[in-house]
């Protein structure tokens, strides 16, 4: 029983760590995106300054009205545009995917590390019962001194 005890808190660590990597890894993935979403919004700014620029310069356009609609036909009339806000939708919803995926991982994280700390009370407890039946006093202190030297407590 108490093997399978520390068997099953080793197996807990290298949870742990891998939900650790896994972390790490999706931050990565979403620095990736950031920059990624920062690039495309800065393209689409520049690309939508240039259409902004012929409606400013447009003399036929007589009121504030004709050059909304004009700058929203040339808009919707762009294929570059277009594409580039249509690749921004797609980063914003990667970016949130990515943060769902972010927030799983780190409830794993904290759900594993709990069950973790679950485990190490059990053996604690399973060892503080079972300990006096196995050793002497004199023993138990000597181990309890030990663990205290070696946590500098």
């Amino acid at each position: 029983m108490f093997e399978d005890m520390v068997r099953d808190g080793r197996n807990r660590v290298g949870g742990i760590y891998e939900l650790a990597e896994g972390i790490y890894t999706q931050e990565m993935k979403l620095l990736e995106i950031d920059e990624q979403l920062s690039q495309t919004e800065e393209a689409l700014s520049r690309y939508g300054a240039e259409l902004d620029k012929e409606v400013a310069f447009d003399q036929t356009l007589k009121n504030e009205e004709q050059r909304k609609a004009r700058r929203q036909e040339l808009r919707n009339g762009d294929v570059n545009y277009l594409r580039i806000a249509e690749q921004l939708k797609s980063l914003q919803r990667d970016k949130k995917v990515a943060q769902i995926d972010m927030n799983r991982l780190r409830n794993l994280f904290t759900v594993e590390k709990l069950r973790f700390q679950l485990n190490l009370a059990e053996i604690q407890n399973y060892a503080s019962l079972q300990l006096p039946r196995l050793l002497t006093q004199e023993q138990i202190e000597e181990i309890e001194n030990d663990i205290a030297n070696a946590t500098g407590s």
